[in-house]
């Protein structure tokens, strides 16, 4: 039923280490934005363990649940991080926002409610076609692409956040800024490989384990 591949075992020490970061922001929870950064690890923590054990189990049903599991986490993350970014650099004109707060909540929660209800729609997933490694490539409908779009705008809008943090302040703050910026530009990188299927990575996706390097 599962059967422990290379991509699996580096998610699954991915997780650990995860683990002890979500602990040990969980005791910085109370630093400017420190709330929203240990909710976002510990989604992310969820993101590469649902991941692993997707590409660990054999049965494609329940590759299909692990990916759903692997959804809840990637897209809860996202507004989480770009609600730390926003209380981080200080845009507190933009949090108090309440539109910006509910569309960061509704986006993502119906990106979880499209991707989990897949069968009965087949938007997100049409179709599966496994490749070597125990790895299933999952052949993306309509859905997917707003899936993805909603998805990169937060990554982006993250990106832009710390881009700008890197430009204002002290000396000490915009270096912090510039190391945040960098840092979260690897998960972006990351995921178009997986988007557009490079040659010898298709079906595989490290975008939780270099938001974890992020984090």
């Amino acid at each position: 039923m599962f059967k422990i591949t290379p991509i699996a075992l580096t998610l699954f020490i991915t997780t650990a280490i995860n683990i002890a970061v979500s602990y040990s922001s969980w005791q910085r929870r109370k630093s400017k934005g420190g709330m929203f950064f240990a909710l976002g690890m510990a989604a992310v923590t969820l993101w590469t363990l649902a991941a692993g054990l997707g590409y660990s189990a054999v049965p494609l049903n329940l590759k299909i649940v692990f990916a759903k599991m692997d959804a809840v986490g990637y897209n809860s993350a996202l507004p989480l991080f770009v609600l730390f970014a926003i209380r981080y650099t200080g845009l507190d004109n933009w949090y108090e926002k309440k539109w910006v707060r509910v569309l960061l909540f509704l986006i993502p929660l119906s990106n979880i409610m499209l991707i989990t209800t897949n069968e009965l729609h087949g938007w997100v997933w049409q179709g599966f076609s496994p490749v070597k490694g125990n790895v299933v490539v999952f052949e993306h409908g309509p859905g997917f692409i707003w899936v993805a779009i909603t998805g990169y705008l937060m990554m982006f809008s993250m990106i832009a956040i710390f881009w700008m943090a890197s430009r204002r302040g002290s000396d000490i703050s915009q270096r912090q800024g510039r190391l945040l910026f960098y840092a979260s530009i690897f998960p972006l990188a990351a995921n178009l490989v997986y988007l557009f299927g490079v040659k010898g990575a298709e079906g595989v996706d490290w975008s939780s384990v270099t938001f974890s390097i992020t984090g």
